[in-house]
């Protein structure tokens, strides 16, 4: 092998991603994104036939441009998936192909940890947190006979907690049953943690600890999120989602003043689970005060103060 990064290497990722950097500008008509060695390309169309025309011209370039620059597409972990609010729509077939080699189309898969289903819904990976985050409590549970308290806390928010909040942000928008759900899981952890009965008082208990609700930390996590788009420290794509006010309204008015963002019209259910929309509510939710604070750490820790609870 005569190209590549050393494996393992500090500059390996920012090299490869350097030397992949203008595959976008080679392929028309989709938006790619890009993550080290995982390349995303998505269209939005009327019909099934121009999607898979439009990703199989798009597939092809990519895979000559590869060619060309030394590497190899991997065809068999490359899948196709037609997303849609329309569960009707989301089961018809897509024809993609690469050198007459039909490309695979899958109901669910997994993007950078996060299951994504063709309705976007988040069952698939709520169930994918459960199931990981119940190994991790199967195995505190035989420790906690043996380890103090402090020690099985540490346990908790280093190996099962990470599992329950990563990239909540993403997903924030799942149902109360699928929240409720894993705020069980946490009530167990605390249980096992302290040794209680089946009938414990789970609010109790989550006090005792200092644990906030899930939903609470999903919640501080978006706004966290929100505070870094409006104030320019997040990417271009998340930070063009919100608008001031103040953009908007030429003349000052109340909402101008107040630091508040457009929320964006939507038609359906579907379009308030977005995170746009979301985050734009829980902004304008905030105090005055609190959408003028333009230190991050002051505005965090006020955040914290205001939207960690121990109640569901």
């Amino acid at each position: 092998m005569d190209t590549g990064v050393p494996q393992g290497s500090v500059l390996g990722p920012l090299l490869f991603s350097l030397f992949v950097n203008n595959l976008p500008a080679q392929l028309q008509g989709v938006t790619t994104v890009l993550f080290a060695d995982d390349t995303s390309l998505y269209i939005a169309g009327r019909s099934t036939d121009d999607i898979s025309n439009t990703l199989t011209r798009a597939l092809g370039s990519a895979h000559k441009w590869l060619l060309d620059s030394g590497l190899k597409l991997n065809v068999g972990k490359t899948k196709c998936m037609l997303i849609s609010s329309n569960r009707r729509k989301s089961l018809l077939a897509l024809n993609v192909q690469l050198d007459g080699v039909c490309i695979e189309q899958v109901c669910t898969y997994k993007f950078l940890g996060v299951m994504v289903n063709q309705s976007l819904s988040w069952s698939n990976h709520i169930d994918l947190v459960s199931s990981r985050a119940s190994k991790g409590l199967n195995l505190l549970r035989r420790i906690a006979w043996f380890l103090p308290k402090n020690v099985l806390c540490c346990f908790y928010k280093g190996y099962i907690l990470p599992q329950l909040t990563y990239a909540d942000t993403v997903w924030g928008s799942c149902t109360r049953a699928e929240s409720d759900r894993l705020e069980r899981l946490q009530n167990y952890a605390a249980r096992i943690i302290l040794g209680r009965r089946r009938d414990a008082s789970a609010t109790a208990m989550r006090c005792e600890l200092g644990w906030p609700t899930l939903a609470s930390r999903r919640a501080l996590a978006e706004l966290q999120m929100v505070y870094r788009c409006v104030t320019g420290c997040a990417p271009q794509y998340l930070a063009s989602l919100f608008v001031r006010n103040t953009d908007i309204h030429l003349h000052n008015t109340r909402a101008a003043a107040s630091g508040g963002i457009h929320v964006p019209k939507v038609r359906s259910e579907f379009g308030k689970k977005s995170f746009a929309f979301r985050g734009c509510q829980r902004w304008n939710a905030l105090t005055p005060f609190m959408r003028t604070i333009k230190n991050p750490t002051t505005f965090m820790t006020t955040a914290r103060s205001n939207l960690l609870t121990y109640t569901t």
